[in-house]
């Protein structure tokens, strides 16, 4: 559109404009994860630099129904060992909630 302000920024890896920030800006992500009653498998590293674990363990409280961990040595992603810690606490919770 001729003579409009598009408004960018960049976070990270994303490439974001206006419409998303002003979409999350006033959004209370806790209030809606409460409304969900299913199980939830929640994991976060302890290294995360993107990430601060005060949210996960807000929602691990909020969540109704939980299995909360902390990935030691996890960073936003997992690798190595952090990989192997998740994929046991993954394979764990999908034997518990009765999928495999």
């Amino acid at each position: 559109m001729a003579g409009s302000l598009v408004l960018c920024f960049d976070f990270n890896w994303i490439n974001a404009g206006r419409p998303y920030a002003a979409d999350v800006w006033d959004y209370d992500v806790y209030s809606e994860i409460g409304n969900y009653a299913k199980p939830v498998l929640l994991m976060h590293g302890d290294r995360d630099g993107i990430v601060p674990i005060s949210y996960a363990e807000h929602a691990a409280e909020v969540y109704p129904d939980v299995d909360y961990y902390v990935i030691d040595d996890g960073g936003h992603g997992f690798y190595g060992n952090s990989l192997d810690d998740a994929f046991s606490h993954i394979l764990e919770y999908l034997q518990k909630i009765a999928i495999l």
